[in-house]
């Protein structure tokens, strides 16, 4: 039902079952919706498949598919502003689309997608600019994560460590985001050793010493960060100086004991 120009009311009626009960794919295309309920589907018991694209989806509720059998959902093209933490609780789905949502970090990762059987998230040119270290935790089903052409900037170490089918070549997909490759994405680099696939649009914005390369193309001694002495702590490389600091520090202390015990004159 595409550019139908259905009321949102007679949707609903859909959804309750109103004109039917065996539906097992429902495909909606810009139809004005905005608003995805409590139990919206639950009239739907067979229901598989659920397609809203367009629809000017803003605000998703809590439990929108209890009662149904949905294993995939398709948003894309949603201006979503808010996605409930328990919007697919309980529920199977195991594909979970949303392209081109206008989607922030903050909404994406509140814990909504760690309550479903995930094996597919694919969330192309949304206004995701960071991915937290805990994004995917629970989810040891993925198969596919697509964040490309997004804003990322930074990815916490490492939000992949416990995914067992996600080193493939199609698994995790980051193309096109303009990464900060500064000492804090050294391990993603290291990473990426262990991916197999073309990750030549992995590429670089910052710092400007490596700006428009491919990440992988650069030295893991290359990612550097400085500090607030304007000295650089790069990669896994430690600083050399570290253990000679502390080491002076006990020195000093002992040699101040020595003196007070003993009255050793400087």
């Amino acid at each position: 039902m595409a550019n139908t120009q259905l009321h949102r009311d007679t949707i609903v009626k859909i959804g309750k079952g109103h004109f039917g009960q065996n539906i097992k794919n429902l495909w909606i295309r810009g139809n004005y919706i905005q608003l995805l309920n409590d139990g919206m589907f639950t009239g739907l018991p067979k229901l598989k498949r659920l397609g809203m694209s367009h629809c000017g989806i803003n605000y998703i509720r809590p439990d929108i598919l209890k009662g149904t059998q949905v294993t995939r959902v398709d948003l894309d093209g949603n201006p979503i502003l808010i996605i409930h933490e328990n919007a697919f609780r309980d529920s199977k789905v195991s594909t979970f689309q949303c392209n081109g949502c206008q989607l922030t970090s903050q909404v994406t990762f509140n814990g909504f997608l760690k309550k479903m059987p995930l094996r597919v998230i694919r969330l192309r040119n949304n206004n995701l600019t960071h991915v937290p270290n805990n994004a995917f935790s629970g989810l040891t089903k993925l198969f596919l994560i697509d964040l490309s052409n997004n804003v990322i900037a930074t990815i916490d170490e490492n939000p992949y460590a416990n995914l067992p089918n996600c080193y493939h070549s199609r698994c995790i997909q980051l193309g096109n985001n303009p990464l900060n490759c500064d000492c804090n994405l050294a391990w993603l680099r290291t990473f990426a050793n262990n991916i197999k696939g073309d990750r030549t649009l992995w590429k670089c914005a910052r710092p400007r010493s490596v700006a428009g390369k491919s990440l992988v193309s650069i030295k893991i001694d290359e990612f550097c960060c400085e500090n607030a002495n304007s000295t650089k702590r790069c990669g896994s490389v430690p600083d050399p100086n570290n253990g000679w600091v502390v080491s002076a520090h006990m020195i000093v202390a002992i040699l101040s004991q020595i003196v007070v015990m003993f009255g050793i004159p400087y």
